[in-house]
């Protein structure tokens, strides 16, 4: 089935620089920013996030130039018939997660770790 994504990049550590923090992955109330929507072809919602993982890792990831490859504490929202899963990146695979409410929709990646140079 073909499944609506996007793609939320964790930029907490922009707010706490804090290198143990980014390697625990996502925690409910992180920063986050949207950085590509787009469609993928998937059985469910754990594939997607799946194949989303493997085209936004790869040299020609769509996203290239609008943010950074995908990484433990990102999240993929999923938009299903029932309603949008999160899942977030972990250190192996993915976590499904409360959908986050700390999101920039207004703003792109490279303007938000702007902030902190």
């Amino acid at each position: 089935m073909r499944l609506t994504y996007e793609v939320l990049s964790n930029v907490q550590w922009t707010v706490e620089p804090d290198a143990e923090q980014w390697l625990a992955g996502y925690t409910l109330g992180d920063r986050l920013v949207r950085t590509w929507s787009a469609t993928v072809d998937a059985d469910d919602v754990e594939m997607a996030a799946e194949v989303v993982f493997v085209r936004h890792n790869a040299d020609f990831r769509p996203d290239g130039q609008a943010g950074p490859s995908l990484s433990v504490g990102d999240v993929v929202v999923v938009r299903t018939a029932d309603g949008p899963v999160a899942l977030a990146c972990a250190p192996v695979g993915f976590v499904r997660v409360a959908l986050p409410a700390n999101v920039e929709r207004r703003r792109s990646w490279r303007e938000v770790t702007a902030e902190r140079r």
